[in-house]
């Protein structure tokens, strides 16, 4: 039986590697010590200002208005809330610092709740409530729904739906105030004025 006395090559050793590297070039390892406090002072660097940044943003306060009662939709905005200083980390996007003259509610609104664009919309009254581009129908309730102002109803005339999305933005003597489309509008208002519109009510 005769033996194979080729030599067999060992994987290399990255360790070993390196090291023998090193004791060649010596100024290697100072490179990569440089570059390794570099990285390290890099990511220290970044949690500091992470750290600071959040304590900034609990001790600096800022002014928003809140609400002082309970406000429903429609509801006149004037004299119905009060500036409160507030960490900026809780502060809602797009808060209010001013509340504009007429203004009134979009929505719900609970007592102490910090006001922001959304909650609240332009003036004249409940009219407010109606977006741009849309029309205001006043429709006679043969039998009233007592739908509150602000809320989304339909109106239906003949056995189909009219407008699938109007809103309740005031009452007017006897009737109703309907927003609706404007692309709705023509059609909604014939239907009133025969006294054939009707509001559906969701639950």
């Amino acid at each position: 039986m005769r033996l194979d006395h080729r030599r067999v090559r060992l994987p290399a050793n990255p360790g070993a590697r390196l090291r023998r590297a090193l004791v060649r070039r010596p100024w290697l390892y100072w490179v990569l010590v440089i570059a390794v406090a570099a990285v390290t002072g890099s990511i220290a660097y970044e949690s500091v200002r992470a750290v600071e940044a959040e304590r900034q943003t609990w001790g600096s306060t800022t002014t928003v208005h809140v609400a002082m009662r309970r406000l429903s939709p429609g509801d006149p905005l004037d004299g119905a809330t009060a500036p409160r200083d507030v960490p900026m980390a809780v502060m809602p996007e797009d808060a209010m610092n001013a509340v504009p003259d007429g203004a009134v509610a979009r929505h719900d609104i609970g007592p102490g709740e910090m006001l922001s664009a959304y909650d609240i919309t332009g003036g004249e009254g409940s009219r407010g409530l109606v977006p741009d581009g849309w029309r205001t129908v006043a429709i006679v309730e043969p039998i009233p729904t007592g739908a509150p102002t602000g809320a989304t109803v339909a109106v239906a005339a003949d056995g189909a739906v009219l407008a699938a999305d109007a809103i309740m933005v005031g009452l007017q003597g006897d009737a109703v105030l309907i927003a609706v489309p404007e692309a709705d509008a023509p059609a909604v208002a014939a239907a009133a004025v025969e006294s054939r519109a009707a509001l559906l009510v969701g639950p």
